[in-house]
């Protein structure tokens, strides 16, 4: 099970996110003077919070970053200088990706033509803070949380299966651990490309690949096809299968738990996500512009990770999670000692959360028109 977020204080006062201690720090603990139901939902409502504050400074970095060296390498100047998450804003991010998308369209309005083909890549919910989480809630009764592979919605289970990859599904190849191919591949092609094939080798193709695919291969509609060793199956595996991981939500656990504690659980297992970057090809059909395959190459990836994978997973949960706080203080209103004890520390984590979901909003916007001026 993954391990809780505690932290240790003595007399002088502690800072965290730059607030004073979180309310269950304080002398007077909540759960003696709140309803334990909502207790539990303040508490994981906060821890939540601090996970979504850390990971959207980690997209608003990366996307930065990224966008940043691609308009550097491309010849635009004044782009920002990004050294820190600490010192990044929104502001800097939209004009280091501004300048990326104007450098872009310039560089492919000139005469390049290229491919670009993405291997890999994929988000892993950290289904043990969620289940972790959810016992936390259930103050009543302990709550069984379940299985990844029972409760993670059918189309997001990716596994290892015993047998062929159905109809629907879509096999997930690496450069390492290549999937058996018969349908549409976003990474590299080894095999037959029944349309038009580009590169030096032929290996970024347009149309069905049938060979193997070193990122995911989306089956044809008329196919079941054996994915390969320790490949993965997405959605599509009825047989006995191994390693299952959940790339998108999990249903709500059996054992009743209030909607405010359950979108921090949920909040939780997206924030605290184990992402891997896709690795970018860049095949260059017509022209020339050697810069731009560079940087690509060196920077793309974090752009897809943040526009395809990353970015909306959290942003699914962030904005649930700021309105929770909304319906949490809500609650706390209706009771005086349990306002006193904790409305004035609420109100300044709502106000984290809603910054937090701004920022991921900015960032993710920002990565999904970077995506769009490199596709041409």
């Amino acid at each position: 099970m993954t391990k809780r977020k505690w932290m240790r204080f003595g007399a002088t006062p502690m800072l965290l996110l730059g607030l004073s201690a979180p309310f269950w720090m304080t002398a007077c603990d909540p759960a003696e003077v709140c309803d334990a139901d909502l207790a539990a939902s303040l508490k994981e409502l906060n821890i939540a919070v601090e996970s979504l504050v850390a990971v959207s400074s980690d997209i608003r970095f990366d996307v930065a970053t990224a966008c940043a060296n691609i308009a550097t390498d491309l010849g635009e100047t004044d782009v920002p200088t990004i050294t820190d998450a600490d010192t990044v804003t929104d502001e800097m991010l939209t004009t280091a990706c501004n300048k990326a998308s104007a450098a872009l369209d310039g560089a492919l309005s000139a005469g390049v033509v290229i491919n670009i083909a993405i291997e890999g890549g994929h988000c892993e919910i950290n289904a043990d803070a969620q289940f972790t989480c959810e016992g936390e809630c259930g103050v009543d009764a302990t709550c069984d949380p379940g299985t990844i592979d029972v409760r993670c919605k059918p189309g997001e289970l990716a596994v290892k299966c015993s047998a062929d990859c159905k109809v629907g599904g879509s096999c997930q190849g690496t450069a390492t651990v290549k999937a058996n191919c018969n349908g549409s591949c976003d990474g590299v092609c080894q095999g037959t490309c029944n349309g038009t094939a580009t590169g030096a080798d032929g290996t970024v193709c347009n149309s069905t690949c049938k060979g193997t695919c070193t990122g995911e291969c989306k089956l044809d509609a008329d196919v079941d096809v054996d994915c390969g060793v320790d490949a993965y199956c997405k959605g599509g595996c009825d047989a006995d299968f191994t390693a299952p991981r959940c790339e998108g939500e999990m249903t709500p656990p059996t054992c009743e738990v209030d909607a405010e504690c359950q979108a921090a659980c949920e909040g939780q297992a997206k924030f605290e996500a184990s992402c891997t970057e896709p690795k970018i090809y860049v095949e260059v059909v017509s022209g020339t512009n050697q810069a731009l395959v560079d940087t690509l190459t060196a920077n793309f990836g974090k752009i897809v990770e943040v526009a395809v994978d990353k970015g909306p997973l959290v942003v699914s949960a962030s904005a649930d999670v700021a309105t929770k706080f909304a319906d949490a203080s809500a609650a706390v209103g209706g009771t005086a000692l349990c306002g006193a004890v904790t409305a004035a520390n609420l109100a300044a984590n709502a106000a984290l959360a809603t910054s937090a979901t701004a920022t991921v909003n900015v960032s993710v916007k920002a990565s999904v028109n970077v995506q769009g001026s490199a596709s041409g």
